[in-house]
């Protein structure tokens, strides 16, 4: 190839990738992301637009990804409950945010084994749709939630799939005795900016 179609190929390549980057998120190819959880995820004891998978749609819309989250989430879902839910995914989702609550399980008497054997189950199953999976690990208590990291990271190690882990601590938390021990508002929006590095890792990977 001669150095003039060098330069012009360049310069073609670099006016694409500027008026990628200058197209509005609402232009872009949509991306569907579903929200799957317990009350964490539906956003108990705060508005539905601040709870984390709202403000995680706006996030990434303000970074040009046109993505559209449906948020799945019902207070006191078990990762049993979880499990018979996967049917009412939206079609032509691109991404499951998973997240459990481990206490549900536990009052429910499904134990932690059962829980992990049931959230493998959840995973497998959106992979085989050709679904990413981002997986929430969380825990008030720091050294059970880095125990449970650790299990997680252990277990699942497809490329297609990426676990956070989100610390509670007791000023991040409601103390209303009816929604004890949700995310705060401000709670929510660092969870949704703490979750956009993975989801746009995760969207980006073929």
């Amino acid at each position: 190839m001669s150095s003039l179609l060098h330069v012009r190929l360049y310069r073609a390549l670099s006016f694409l990738a500027l008026v990628l980057f200058l197209l509005p998120a609402s232009a872009a190819p949509e991306v569907k992301i579903a929200a799957l959880g317990t009350s964490f995820t539906n956003g108990r004891g705060v508005a539905s637009s601040q709870a984390y998978p709202a403000r995680l749609e706006v996030k990434l819309r303000q970074r040009s990804i046109n993505a559209d989250v449906t948020n799945m989430g019902v207070n006191g879902d078990t990762t049993v409950d979880l499990l018979n839910r996967l049917e009412k995914i939206p079609a032509g989702t691109d991404l499951v945010i998973y997240e459990f609550a481990r206490g549900n399980d536990s009052r429910a008497g499904i134990s932690e084994e059962i829980t992990k054997i049931n959230s493998q189950e959840i995973v497998r199953k959106l992979l085989g749709k050709n679904i990413k999976v981002l997986i929430v690990v969380r825990d008030q208590i720091k050294e059970r939630l880095d125990r449970r990291l650790s299990s997680y990271a252990a277990t699942f190690t497809d490329q297609m799939v990426e676990i956070i882990s989100i610390h509670q601590p007791a000023d991040k938390i409601l103390h209303d005795r009816e929604i004890w021990s949700h995310p705060t508002v401000e709670a929510h929006d660092e969870i949704a900016e703490s979750m956009v590095a993975f989801v746009t890792r995760l969207l980006s990977k073929q």
